[in-house]
Parts: C-alpha cells; sequence; structure tokens
C-alpha cells in the first residue's frame, strides 16, 4: 500500500470522528483496526478537536419504545429511503446518510424534540439494508413508515390515531 493510499484510507476516519460515528462504525467503514481508530481519535482530542465519544450502538429496540419514537425513526428513514432510493437496501452509503441526517436535523431543530443521533440512523439504515427494517405502506393512511423486527412497540403506523381499546 502506497503512502498516498494510507492517506486516502484515514481521511474518512478524520470525517467520521468529526461527525460524530462511534469508534465501532468508523473502524468498520474505514476497514482500520478499532485501536488505531482509539488512538487517532485521542490524538485529535489532543489537539483540541471535538469528538463525541459514544461507544455503543443502538438498535430499534433501544430507539423505538413508542409512538414518539417510531414518527421520528419513520421520519428519518423516509428521507433517508426516498434520497437513497434501492441503494440504501443493499449498503449504507455515507453520503446519503449524512445528507438524509442532515435534514432530519433541520427538521428536528424546527418542531421536535429528536433522541438520534448519527449513529441511531447507521443502525436503523443497517437493519433496513440486512432486512430486519422496512418502510411500509400504512393500508389506513396511505402514508410510509419505518417499523423494524427489533423494535420495542406494537404500534404500527405512527401517524394513524390510536385505536381505542375498550
Amino acid at each position: 500500500m502506497t503512502e498516498l493510499d494510507r492517506i486516502f484510507k484515514w481521511i474518512p476516519m478524520y470525517e467520521m470522528a468529526l461527525t460524530g460515528y462511534s469508534l465501532p462504525i468508523i473502524a468498520k467503514h474505514t476497514c482500520i483496526e478499532r485501536e488505531k481508530c482509539r488512538n487517532f481519535i485521542n490524538k485529535l482530542t489532543e489537539l483540541g478537536y471535538v469528538v463525541e465519544r459514544k461507544q455503543r450502538l443502538q438498535s430499534s429496540a433501544m430507539l423505538i419504545r413508542n409512538r414518539s419514537d417510531k414518527i421520528q425513526a419513520s421520519l428519518f428513514m423516509l428521507i433517508y429511503s426516498v434520497l437513497g432510493r434501492t441503494a440504501v437496501y443493499k449498503s449504507i452509503e455515507r453520503p446519503i446518510l449524512e445528507t438524509a441526517f442532515e435534514m432530519y436535523r433541520e427538521i428536528e431543530n424546527k418542531i421536535l424534540v429528536a433522541r438520534l443521533d448519527i449513529n441511531s440512523a447507521w443502525s436503523m439504515a443497517r437493519e433496513l439494508r440486512d432486512d430486519e427494517a422496512y418502510i411500509k405502506l400504512c393500508r389506513s393512511c396511505d402514508f410510509p413508515y419505518f417499523t423494524s423486527n427489533n423494535q420495542h412497540t406494537t404500534i404500527d403506523c405512527p401517524f394513524c390515531p390510536p385505536k381505542n381499546k375498550h
């Protein structure tokens, strides 16, 4: 591997660290060992860069627990799936994921109190790619929504009014 190849391999790690990706995601996407990624991130911190230290990835099991969570997940995943089209079912493309996340944060800043971060977004994108999650079309309201095999809620469409149980 040439010196230039090494540099090009480290640029995404730098970008991802400053964006807020967790160490496991950075290591996976860059194919650089975790320990080397950790050392690099420590060096960035020593140099004064602000690097968020989130180690644990959450799946939909932790992210989606109620109607509000499901609406937020659906909103992000709909933006992501519209931008990425069929590619999101095959791979996680950082530029698409980050653009969708920026759009979601823009909406969040205007109207939502959000719980999602870039790592949560990546986890949901991975579930969609791995056929553990789906974008479904509601039979009642015809609105698409995100659902996961791993979620901790029985809510189907988060946009339909809750059904009254008598």
